[in-house]
């Protein structure tokens, strides 16, 4: 049995009067939630001058404009956003990156601010 309180006040100066319901009934109810689709197969391979070149398979989102692209130091991140690309039909960004060292890339998918789960992660050694 649940129980719920309920406070009823009507107009001034009448008192509040505090009413105990004790019946409740149990509802059906479900809800599905949707996600953008996040790209697949990131690849990340170094070039010259502190250069790394990103490529992955498109999303087949419908409702995607676009990528960002997060890069970290650590594998697993955190990661920070570095670009954005569009459209979505875009499969590929180079980056240039601070200083030499490795580097772990993700990408998500994007539309207005919905974003998808982190892609598959990349790492490159860049010099």
């Amino acid at each position: 049995m649940a129980v719920a309180l309920v406070l009823v006040s009507v107009a001034w100066p009448v008192r509040p009067a505090l009413a105990l319901l004790t019946e409740s009934e149990a509802v059906d109810s479900t809800f599905t939630t949707t996600t953008l689709h996040a790209p697949t197969g990131l690849n990340a391979a170094a070039a010259l001058l502190l250069r790394v070149n990103l490529s992955w398979t498109a999303t087949t989102d419908p409702r995607a404009t676009g990528y960002q692209v997060l890069r970290g130091t650590a594998n697993g991140g955190p990661y920070s956003q570095v670009a954005t690309v569009t459209p979505k039909t875009a499969t590929s960004y180079q980056d240039t990156v601070p200083l030499p060292g490795i580097y772990y890339y993700v990408l998500r998918t994007y539309y207005d601010s919905w974003t998808s789960a982190n892609s598959n992660q990349a790492q490159v050694i860049a010099t």
